[in-house]
Formats: structure tokens, sequence, C-alpha cells
């Protein structure tokens, strides 16, 4: 595949493929060296950098002792930063019918989720589904923070991890069954899933409300779009779902176009307005008015001039 370059890495409508290649400035001895370490995509270096806190110097260190050549480094690992918190990581994959089927969210609860803007407690950024409230998380938050899943970052790069290539619904079940084996309560590991799945959809640090304002609807990604940070939001909002299943939910289903009517209705009226301009500027009422303007000026020209009355009078 083509080089990548760091510019290009960043760009919005760059679509993030699964070749680790893509990565700009790694060099073979490094790409080797992740496969050593069990890292062989893109998702699962990107996962590896949100478990380190979004550190980029922890990052840094990371590639360094990866092969990674010491004089790009630092600039991949910027690079990676700003395509996680101005772009986002999209999955095209379907979930499996079994997270489909079990998963608890409906519309309303997707479209708030969209919309919540994270704070990194687990118990915040999902609450409702299984991981308690705010100050009272879960049993299986508690359970996830043993296991080393301390924030949402976290969580989100245990997710990417498990897609060692191009992202298949095998590769969701298999994170579904480590949620298990992690300690999350079972009646909720569909809903952890598709609410990851539903955030990727529109990028980690984006909200529904922001992916409106910036019109990320637009942006082809399997990009993302721009985000800013999480505090001031992320999350695109109406882009739809790209789960092939026939879903039993329509979450942020893009809003349906306006019927044919209600455009033809207005072009209707402006046509009928035309129409109405069109006879008032007719030949015949422009006749009628040039008419009663000579007789008018008649009038006043011959009838009320004083010197023409005097002339009439002597004539007379």
């Amino acid at each position: 595949m083509a080089p990548v370059t760091l510019s290009r890495f960043i760009d919005p409508t760059f679509p993030m493929p699964a070749d680790i290649e893509t990565i700009p400035n790694l060099g073979p001895s490094s790409r080797a060296r992740f496969a050593e370490n069990g890292i062989h995509s893109t998702y699962q270096l990107f996962g590896t950098f949100l478990k380190l806190g979004r550190d980029e110097v922890e990052f840094k260190r990371f590639l360094d002792l990866n092969d990674g050549y010491p004089q790009h480094t630092a600039a991949i690992a910027k690079a990676i930063a700003r395509r996680v918190k101005d772009v986002g990581i999209k999955l095209n994959v379907s979930l499996p019918d079994h997270v489909t089927q079990s998963s608890r969210i409906k519309d309303d609860q997707a479209k708030e989720f969209v919309q919540r803007v994270f704070t990194g407690e687990l118990e915040h950024d999902f609450q409702g589904f299984g991981f308690g409230k705010p100050g009272a998380p879960s049993v299986s938050v508690t359970k996830l923070k043993k296991c080393g899943i301390v924030d949402t970052d976290a969580l989100f790069g245990e997710f990417l991890n498990c897609f060692d290539g191009e992202p298949t619904p095998e590769m969701v079940t298999k994170f579904w069954t480590s949620l298990g084996d992690m300690g999350v309560a079972h009646g909720y590991k569909a809903t952890i899933c598709d609410a990851l799945k539903l955030q990727l959809d529109i990028g980690i640090d984006q909200t529904g409300a922001s992916m409106n304002a910036t019109a990320w609807d637009s942006i082809p990604e399997e990009p993302a779009s721009p985000m800013g940070n999480r505090p001031s939001g992320p999350k695109a909002s109406d882009s739809p779902r790209t789960d092939e299943q026939p879903r039993y939910r329509t979450s942020r289903a893009t809003a349906a176009p306006a019927p044919a009517a209600s455009i033809a209705a207005p072009r209707q009226e402006a046509r009928a307005m035309s129409a109405q301009v069109e006879a008032s500027s007719s030949p015949m009422p422009l006749a009628l008015m040039s008419f009663a303007g000579v007789a008018l000026a008649f009038y006043y020209f011959f009838v009320r001039s004083p010197e023409v009355s005097s002339a009439l009078q002597l004539i007379g």
C-alpha cells in the first residue's frame, strides 16, 4: 500500500483501514515487533494508546520499545492522539445477532447516550447500562477495575484490542466473552458492546450535539469527523448505524427526507403569485392606465388652467 503521510493520517476524510502499515513512519522492524507483542492492526494500536491514558510521552516510549524510529515516534504519538481526539475511530462491523437481540438499549436511551459528555468514569458514562450510577458504581465496575479497566478509555481500548484485522462479528463476540471473564453481569454484556459500537460510530470524543454542529453526517469515514475535547463535547449526531442486520430499534437514524408534496406546495404557491403579477402587468391594464393618464392631463391643462379657461370664454 502507498505510504500515508502524517497530515493525511489525521485528515477527517481519510478512512482508517485495519492494516497497521497505514500508520506513517513505522519501519518494518517495528511492525514485526508489534506482531510479536500481539498487535496486528491499527485498531489494536489505538487501543494501546487509550489504555495508556492517552499519554503521548508514555505511548512514544512504547513505540520506541517496539523498534520505532526514534526521530519519528513523537510525531506518530501526536498524530494518533490527534486522530483519536479530532477524528475518531469508526468500526465498520455488524454486531452479532446475539448482541443485537440481547442489547437493552432502546431508541430513547441510544439518543441520550450519544449526547452524553463523558467524564471517564464508567458508572457515569455508561449509566443505565449495568454499571450503576455516579457515586454508586455496580459490582461489574469494581470487577473491571480489578482487571485494569479503570476508566472509559481503558474499556474502549480493551474493545479495540479484540480487532486484529478487518472487523468481524466474531471479534465482537470475542470481546463479549471477555466481558464475562472480567466479571461484567451477563445480562449487560451485549448492552455494553452495543454502546461501545454506538460511540465509536461517531468518534470516542464526540457527542450528537457537536456532530450536528459540525455536519459530520457529510463526512464519509468510515471516517469520523472533527470533534472537540470531551468536556466541551464530542459524538456525531444522527449518523446511521453500520449494522447490516435489521435492528429492533432505529437509534441515530438520519431524518427521512421531506415528502415530495411538502416541497411541491411552496412551489405551487410561488407559481400562483407569479401568475398574479403577470396578470397585473398584462397589456390591457397598461393600456387603460395610459388612457386615464392622457385624460387627466387634458383635464388639468385645458379645463383647470386659468389661461386656457380665459381664452375659451373670449371665444365663447
